[in-house]
């Protein structure tokens, strides 16, 4: 094992999924790549997550257009992974 700094810019989990996937198994992908792809699939699979996302306001489950917006902050914004 080997510790690598990465920077914290709100993008860190994905600079560390592409350094691991580039590593060990030779697939090149940005972390904005990595973004897009992690969007996508959040919008095409919300019964999955959207269950365990939480409206800070209300305390309640995001609501669909709420969990569309999140989605789009994954994609457009350096969010943190959660």
């Amino acid at each position: 094992l080997k510790i690598k700094d990465v920077k914290s810019d709100g993008n860190c989990m994905y600079y560390a999924v592409s350094d691991q996937l580039q590593f060990k198994l030779s697939i090149s992908k940005s972390w904005q790549e990595l973004r897009d792809l992690t969007s996508e699939y959040m919008m095409k699979n919300p019964d999955q997550f959207q269950p365990y996302l939480i409206d800070e306001e209300s305390g309640d489950m995001m609501n669909e257009d709420q969990y569309a917006d999140y989605c789009e902050k994954i994609r457009d914004q350096p969010v943190w992974g959660d």
